[in-house]
This record gives C-alpha cells, sequence and structure tokens, in this order.
C-alpha cells in the first residue's frame, strides 16, 4: 500500500518538498551552518515559482505552508522542519525570516521541460567562504512508486504528530496487525 500512496514527508504543500529535502541533505553532508550560508538557489519549474516561489512574508500559517522560501530557511536555520515551525508564533522567527531573504526561487527551462507537474528541485547552496553546493531532487521522499515513504518513515512521522505515549505505540502495534483482525471495533475505541 505504501507504494501506491502520495504520502508527505514534510509539512506544507507537495511543490516544496524536494527543495527541503534537498538542503537537509546538503547541510547534514557538508556539515553547513546557516551563518556560512550566502545564498540559495532554487530552480523549479515556473508553474512551481509562480504557486510557491514570491517573496515570503508571515501572513499567516497558510501562507508559511504553501511558500518555498520558507520551508528552505527554516531548514537551513533549524535543521529539521515539522509542525512546530507552522505556528502563528514560529512564522515570524526573526532567523528564520532573514534566512527566507537569501533564498532565490527560478523558474527555468530545463525544469518546465520536464513537464509541469514535475515536482523535482535543484538547489545550489553558495557559502560566504565561496564554496557552494548543488543537489537535484527529481521525486521527493513520498513519491508514489518512484521514492515511497518506507514503514519507519510512517512511524516516525505518526510518532513527531501526535503524543508520543503507551496510546500511540499501541495503535502502531495494532495497525502493524491490521489485515489479521476480524473486528475492527477495538481499534476504533483505541482511536476514539
Amino acid at each position: 500500500t505504501l507504494e501506491k500512496l502520495a504520502l508527505k514527508a514534510y509539512p506544507g504543500v507537495r511543490m516544496i518538498h524536494a527543495a527541503v529535502e534537498a538542503v537537509g541533505h546538503l547541510v547534514e553532508e557538508n556539515s553547513i551552518s546557516r551563518s556560512d550560508v550566502k545564498e540559495v538557489t532554487v530552480q523549479v519549474t515556473t508553474l512551481a515559482k509562480d504557486h510557491v516561489g514570491w517573496e515570503y512574508n508571515p501572513e499567516g500559517v497558510t501562507s508559511a505552508l504553501s511558500n518555498l522560501s520558507y520551508g528552505v530557511a527554516v531548514m537551513l536555520v533549524k535543521g529539521t522542519i515539522g509542525p512546530e515551525h507552522y505556528t502563528d508564533e514560529s512564522i515570524r522567527d526573526e532567523e528564520v525570516l532573514e534566512m527566507t531573504k537569501m533564498v532565490k526561487v527560478q523558474g527555468t527551462e530545463e525544469m518546465d521541460a520536464k513537464g509541469s507537474a514535475h515536482m523535482g528541485a535543484k538547489v545550489t547552496i553558495y557559502l560566504t567562504d565561496g564554496r557552494s553546493f548543488v543537489e537535484t531532487i527529481e521525486n521527493p521522499k513520498g513519491t508514489p512508486g518512484v521514492r515511497p515513504m518506507t514503514k519507519q518513515d510512517v512511524v516516525s512521522k505518526f510518532r513527531r504528530l501526535v503524543a508520543n505515549d503507551e496510546r500511540s505505540y499501541r495503535i502502531i502495534k495494532v495497525v502493524e496487525k491490521i489485515e489479521e483482525m476480524n473486528d475492527v471495533s477495538a481499534f476504533a475505541t483505541l482511536l476514539a
């Protein structure tokens, strides 16, 4: 089933996921500190640029969820991205706001040639010392049939979104054996 489902590995609209994932990889693989970042360019389709590539202003949680610069800036500043970065308070974080100004989103012919439905991104992080790092993600994690989320990815996401307590542990255990259940009423009670 996981092979066939489009699941979101990150918060926000799907068009920002490839860029956020690429930034996460680059930061981790190259030990990039936010203070070392001079500029970040993100190449996407023109459609993606128009939909998610506008200049970020903290107008509300929905606009933050729909903005590529905000998602990239959060990943650069916080080293992770989750629901806690999409609250009325967190979308106004000064460090993140400053970093959004360093993110340049470009619609390119190269990306357009892959089709308007293409969700990939090419990210280049330029450092103050003159070095640069590039990563292209053609299909973000969670793309059905190509890069589906694993069972462990889904469990980790579930635990991050709910209280990590005994009840959530029991829910996970029941779901792992749900195909063997003749009656799901006990599961429904557990979810209530």
